[in-house]
């Protein structure tokens, strides 16, 4: 992970200016996970509980598509930096646990997220799964990086006790949405 930090720094693709940090000439804002976990309960509370999962996954989307368009970098290269980029940004360690590049069929084990480990200091365990926003994170990057609409769902969390997270990732086609807790993470968002 070094070595690809110093390779941002080097190429000057993350820098420190007197307004502010930059990663690959875009703006960047460095905030404590709190915050994000604030904003989340905010918007369950009124109802909008699917609105960081979108909005991470768009954001995620675009970042990955223009790193691809300016570097020319495909598929599973891509993927690995996308993955380094995820883990010097504070989302924590990803790792492909399996993954079918034919038909888009991913599994990915996240340790260290910052969100459900914050959410157990303060709060205690959870009874679903917390992680929307690296559930789009992933699904909006192997959607930059295969060019079809991936979505994502978290099927072990650590803030529920497990000892990291899960997420399955594959076209929405392919779940199997009589299931309650893949329609809640799928179907609720507009």
């Amino acid at each position: 992970m070094e070595d690809f930090a110093a390779k941002l720094l080097t190429q000057k693709q993350f820098r420190l200016e007197k307004s502010g940090a930059y990663l690959f000439n875009e703006r960047i804002s460095l905030l404590p996970a709190y915050s994000f976990i604030q904003l989340q309960k905010q918007l369950i509370r009124h109802g909008e509980s699917f609105i960081s999962y979108n909005v991470f996954k768009k954001m995620s989307f675009r970042w990955v598509k223009n790193f691809k368009n300016m570097f020319k970098v495909e598929g599973r290269e891509l993927a690995v930096w996308a993955r380094d980029v995820s883990v010097i940004s504070g989302w924590g360690t990803s790792r492909f646990e399996e993954e079918d590049w034919t038909n888009y069929n991913f599994k990915v084990e996240l340790d260290s997220s910052p969100i459900p480990e914050t959410i157990i200091l303060e709060e205690g365990f959870t009874e679903k799964p917390v992680d929307h926003m690296f559930r789009g994170i992933a699904a909006g990057g192997l959607s930059a990086i295969t060019g079809k609409d991936i979505e994502a769902v978290e099927t072990h969390c650590k803030a529920m006790g497990e000892k990291t997270c899960k997420f399955t990732l594959r076209p929405l086609e392919e779940f199997n949405l009589r299931k309650p807790f893949i329609r809640e993470q799928l179907l609720s968002s507009p």
